[in-house]
């Protein structure tokens, strides 16, 4: 309260907003038309916007989705006071991250679920290393089974990344679309696609088969194997039809990450369908 303030003290009567109302009041000592009611603002904001306390559970600050708000994480690398996820714990696979923690389906995307229902989505960071040049991002609407979409833009080619998991979307981060850095860079925390409720709160404890989903140890190791995965790929499909090796560091080595750059549309399209194709669990699944 500011030592000016008139509202809460007798000098209200000399209010000009008041005046118009020429009427009496049996309290003089604080204006009738003065309403008070806590509110709550972000501190790491520049700019200072009061929100009810009553709506604190229905905005991220209210709930464990601040670990996804992009305020929050600038302020926390700063302090170091923690990351978008509970643990900072993280296993390297070839230099991929992979934060323990969060559960990941075979197409390369991760879920995050948690304690109040909140799930966020994503890509993982293999993903993200092969597509480092990412023209733009489409949020496509849910079709009836619930699975999410989006569609990725690479070199002038739609590229479709679905979620093997029913989800209830409550909203998605359309700041992708004026900023691809976050997705590219920051595919854990800032990069985040979507957030919502599982259709099936128990469908990560409990995976069907189909889904493929995979976490912990197991994580790691598929991760291993798709590294692995990607090197025989590119050895053994694209580099014979090219007659080429500069897409790799030596016969046998690992694939550097701009040799998507050295590939034909039709030879994109296999690497897509062979890693990330919505239909790319059913195959693991069956092999």
């Amino acid at each position: 309260m500011t030592v000016d303030e008139r509202c809460s003290s007798s000098d209200y009567v000399n209010c000009p907003s008041l005046k118009q109302f020429h009427e009496e009041y049996a309290q003089p000592m604080r204006c009738p038309f003065l309403q008070e009611s806590l509110v709550q603002y972000c501190s790491a904001s520049s700019v200072t916007k009061y929100v009810p306390y009553s709506e604190s559970s229905i905005i991220p600050c209210g709930k464990d989705s601040h670990r996804y708000c992009d305020l929050f994480l600038s302020v926390a690398a700063t302090n170091n006071v923690g990351t978008a996820h509970e643990t900072v714990r993280e296993t390297m696979i070839d230099n991929i991250h992979l934060p323990e923690g969060l559960s990941y389906s075979t197409n390369h995307m991760w879920i995050d679920q948690s304690e109040d229902g909140i799930c966020h989505i994503g890509v993982d960071a293999f993903l993200t290393r092969i597509f480092r040049n990412i023209d733009a991002v489409n949020f496509l609407p849910p079709s009836n089974s619930h699975l999410q979409a989006v569609v990725l833009t690479v070199r002038g080619i739609d590229l479709q990344l679905v979620f093997p998991l029913p989800i209830n979307v409550t909203r998605v981060n359309s700041y992708l679309r004026a900023d691809l850095q976050k997705l590219i860079l920051h595919p854990y925390s800032t990069g985040w696609l979507y957030e919502g409720t599982l259709v099936d709160a128990n469908s990560i404890k409990s995976p069907s088969p189909e889904s493929n989903m995979v976490r912990g140890d197991d994580a790691a190791k598929w991760m291993k194997n798709e590294v692995q995965h990607l090197s025989e790929f590119v050895h053994n499909r694209i580099i014979p039809n090219q007659g080429a090796v500069s897409p790799v560091m030596m016969d046998g080595g690992v694939v550097q990450s701009d040799f998507l750059i050295h590939l034909t549309k039709q030879e994109l399209f296999h690497l897509f369908n062979e890693f990330f194709s919505p239909d790319n669990h059913w195959r693991k699944t069956d092999s």
